[in-house]
């Protein structure tokens, strides 16, 4: 086995403190008055900002889809964007940025990641920022919002699920396998599953190292990643080479996002692109290479990039998303899997050891009182059907079951 060489900069991953903010570039669009407190609401028109990134950076339990730099990757892919920034004080206390993008029915859609987000848990200034936002969409024709919002704070997640509907048109994840990594390494290993174990200890038996890739190898890794996706019948995201460049130069150019490579011998077999924010490293996107499937090399490399993250100084291994059904019976000793749920990604992934982070709901905002009747209509039809299914399953014989 072979150390990778060390690239982590401590300080850059601390706090970072919010500075007074540099008006000239941005447009001011309302003045507020709160608790007697003034806010004035600007629009930041730039693609890149960054004072908004320091800001979001700042903010715990942010996420890296709220930097500027993801605005210019979707760009690529046919977004367009807004950023609307809240200041109080000279200091950024909150905003958002939301892409944007027409279909043809005539609909503009609207999508915050991540977002809005915010350092303050005050009531006041939530429930005025999600007023703002709606008469944004009503001014910005945006027929349809999607939000999945940041884990903190819980007033601002509360306040979204009270006044929006449950998204239930876009597929987002709503739960994830996350591995405290700050115990030891023999309290970790001991928690994982046997198989893991097992696969593990196949490394013993082989030469393998991991080596820190570079932008030279972006046209390697994102063949991987395609091959990959191929193999599992879903299409690669980022869709092109020319994507994930652009998300490589602006964020790994902040120390945020590095490339790891795992070698049997002098054989590339996999790679992953990992975030590493705040207290959290994240193997994003994976190649591999499909050979070598009898050495288990993916159980080795993630356990290989679990004590590297620990060396790095962070505390949490996410995995990334997962079924939560499926995960919640893995948990469960009551519970069976199926031979399905046994060869999913789900249980690859909970089988280091990992709990179940749950997400906040992701809602949905229609300014359209007929459109939003119809979604309405559409929730109801498809819980009813839900309902049916579960009532067929319970009261009739298995063999006249006519749905799946």
């Amino acid at each position: 086995m072979e150390i990778i060489k060390e690239t982590y900069t401590k300080e850059l991953r601390t706090e970072v403190k919010n500075t007074p903010v540099n008006f000239s570039e941005y447009l001011l669009i309302n003045e507020l008055l709160i608790d007697g407190n003034k806010y004035q609401v600007y629009a930041s028109p730039n693609i890149l900002d960054e004072q908004w990134d320091k800001f979001v950076m700042s903010v715990q339990g942010s996420w890296v889809f709220q930097l500027s730099g993801w605005v210019e990757v979707k760009q690529l892919e046919g977004w367009d964007f807004k950023r609307i920034i809240y200041v109080k004080e000279n200091s950024i206390v909150g905003g958002y940025q939301i892409l944007t993008k027409k279909l043809p029915f005539p609909l503009k859609i609207g999508y915050i990641n991540h977002g809005p987000v915010l350092n303050t848990s005050d009531s006041k200034i939530i429930t005025q920022i999600v007023t703002d936002f709606e008469k944004f969409c009503t001014e910005q024709k945006i027929n349809v919002s999607i939000i999945n919002p940041p884990e903190k704070p819980k007033e601002l997640v509360d306040e979204l699920s009270r006044r929006y509907l449950k998204n239930n048109i876009y597929n987002v994840i709503v739960a994830e396998a996350e591995l405290d990594i700050s115990k030891e390494d023999e309290v970790l290993f001991k928690n994982f599953l046997r198989m893991r174990k097992q696969n593990i200890h196949k490394s013993s038996k082989y030469e393998f190292k991991v080596v820190e890739g570079n932008e030279n190898e972006l046209d390697i890794f994102f063949n991987l990643m395609n091959e990959t996706c191929k193999r599992n019948k879903v299409k690669p995201n980022p869709p092109s080479l020319s994507s994930l460049k652009r998300i490589w130069e602006f964020y790994h150019s902040k120390n945020l996002l590095n490339l790891y490579n795992f070698y049997i011998k002098d054989e590339l077999v996999s790679s992953i692109m990992a975030f590493e924010y705040q207290d959290t490293f994240t193997p994003w996107k994976f190649g591999w290479s499909g050979n070598k499937s009898s050495y288990k090399p993916n159980d080795v490399f993630h356990w290989e990039l679990i004590k590297i993250a620990k060396r790095k100084g962070f505390t949490k291994y996410n995995f990334g998303g997962i079924n939560k059904t499926t995960a919640e019976n893995f948990l469960d000793c009551s519970k069976k899997l199926s031979p399905e749920e046994q060869k999913s990604s789900t249980f690859f992934k909970m089988g280091f050891g990992c709990y179940i982070k749950y997400l906040p709901g992701s809602v949905i905002y229609i300014p359209n009182p007929i459109l939003k009747m119809f979604y309405r209509f559409y929730l109801f039809l498809k819980a009813a059907k839900t309902r049916f299914r579960k009532l067929l399953r319970i009261n009739l014989p298995a063999h006249i079951l006519i749905f799946k």
